[in-house]
């Protein structure tokens, strides 16, 4: 386990590989370990690094008031510490609300955007307003290239909001992985790392 501190928490992740920078940003009640079938099949290209967000897995537990902001700061410190930065940057339904919050506050660090089964904040996105964010104003304003990848089947966050960051994103390209649901890295896992890896070849990161 490693681990970096900022703003008095600790926040572990796991790093595996060498290559072209690659972190993942796991979902609400998940922790880094959803992404076991990606670090396993990407570390053979990529430095691919995937977090425990603050207040889940090895990660310490945060404040009542930290918000999406701070979540963003921390994921920001982290790319900065392990030196990856500007790198490609995927999150995972509530993640993925993360990784748009950390190219709103620090675009430096994105080389591209990999959103996955997600949402523009959940009052941007969803009919239940589990919170307030409302991301849908930075959609039309992402200057990095973007890709999205669906399941077919997702439920909690349809493709019907996928077409939305299609439509609002000007460089973006969606994958639909068939017979698979909200959790598309581990329902269809070969074919999620094939989208990502065939991405992340073409958008190569420049260092800083």
């Amino acid at each position: 386990m490693n681990v970096v501190r900022t703003g008095g928490l600790e926040i572990a992740y796991e790093r595996v590989g060498e290559g072209p920078p690659l972190a993942f940003v796991h979902g609400a009640g998940e922790d880094g370990r959803v992404w076991q079938p990606q670090l396993a099949a990407l570390a053979d290209e990529f430095t691919v690094v995937a977090w425990d967000e603050p207040g889940a897995g090895r990660s310490s537990d945060v404040p009542a008031d930290f918000g999406l902001t701070e979540y963003a700061n921390c994921l920001a410190a982290l790319i900065e510490a392990v030196e990856l930065g500007p790198a490609h940057v995927a999150g995972i339904s509530w993640g993925g609300t993360v990784v748009l919050e950390l190219y709103r506050r620090h675009p430096e660090l994105v080389a591209t955007l990999i959103l996955a089964d997600t949402y523009a904040g959940w009052k941007g996105s969803l009919s239940a307003v589990m919170a307030e964010a409302d991301q849908r104003d930075l959609l039309p304003r992402i200057a990095v290239p973007t890709l999205l990848i669906w399941g077919e089947q997702d439920v909690r966050s349809p493709l019907s909001v996928a077409r939305q960051f299609e439509r609002a994103i000007p460089d973006t390209h969606l994958v639909v992985i068939p017979r698979a649901g909200d959790v598309s890295n581990l329902e269809r896992p070969e074919q999620f790392n094939a989208a990502v890896r065939q991405f992340c070849r073409t958008h190569s990161p420049q260092p800083i």
